[in-house]
């Protein structure tokens, strides 16, 4: 890393970076490279959110970006050990006590598959069952650990040439201890309705419920309708999404 990116308001003007992704307004994912590939992300959020910045300060609690969301959650998973991106930086730009701009600078993850991607494409069935297991895993250390992501969908997660889990995408996530049932339902049901139907049964679904449910000691049928109907909701939303026209929504049947 250049010295000048030791400076965090660098970060809002460096343009050793390459852009990646930039699909919603006032915010873009960037990456610099190396001989090996990818090496250190940034992700930048220019467009002010002052509605929800005044919707918080009405409600009592203060607002946070979702690149501070981020690097909150991206520690917390470190100290978990759970494989996530490591944070580098993070530098936030306020006015009149508000956000108007934020960075988080990242390190690049080694290798791994987008596991939507292989789910779609169709997995051995042992292979598939040794990534549900770790998926649960995770999903169990996260919110024992006091982290629910909100956005734990498949393609939010990658594979490794060794089955390991990594987590990305955090910035909805939210720390809280203890994670309420609510917020446990909705991430499992956001995993449950972005698993294709077509190569991922009924039964090896209750499967992994069960498996989560045994590890937290929760009832496992009460657990099994509560994600059922969140998922059933979330695809509902979806699917008017799509009839309205919005491109950055799919459904995986």
């Amino acid at each position: 890393m250049t010295s000048d990116l030791l400076d965090p308001s660098s970060l809002f003007v460096t343009e050793e970076f390459s852009v990646v992704k930039a699909r919603v307004a006032g915010k873009s994912t960037l990456v610099r490279g190396g001989a090996a590939g990818p090496e250190i992300y940034l992700k930048r959020i220019t467009q002010r959110s002052w509605l929800k910045s005044l919707r918080g300060r009405f409600a009592g609690r203060a607002y946070r970006s979702s690149v501070s969301r981020e690097w909150l959650a991206l520690n917390r998973l470190q100290e978990l050990g759970i494989c996530a991106p490591r944070p580098l930086m993070m530098a936030e730009e306020s006015r009149f006590g508000l956000v108007r701009r934020a960075c988080l600078l990242t390190e690049a993850l080694p290798q791994a598959d987008n596991l939507e991607e292989l789910v779609l494409a169709g997995l051995p069935s042992a292979r598939k069952e040794r990534i549900a297991i770790g998926v649960a895993e995770v999903l169990v250390r996260m919110h024992e650990g006091g982290i629910n992501h909100r956005d734990f969908y498949l393609g939010h997660l990658r594979v490794d040439a060794d089955d390991r889990i990594q987590v990305l995408d955090l910035d909805r996530a939210d720390l809280r201890e203890p994670v309420p049932m609510r917020w446990r339902v909705k991430d499992l049901a956001a995993l449950d309705f972005s698993t294709p139907r077509r190569t991922v049964g009924v039964f090896e679904r209750l499967r992994f419920l069960c498996r989560y449910a045994r590890a937290t000691s929760l009832d496992a049928r009460a657990l099994a309708i509560a994600v059922t109907e969140k998922s059933s909701s979330i695809r509902a939303h979806a699917e008017r999404k799509i009839a309205r026209g919005d491109a950055n929504i799919h459904i995986n049947e």
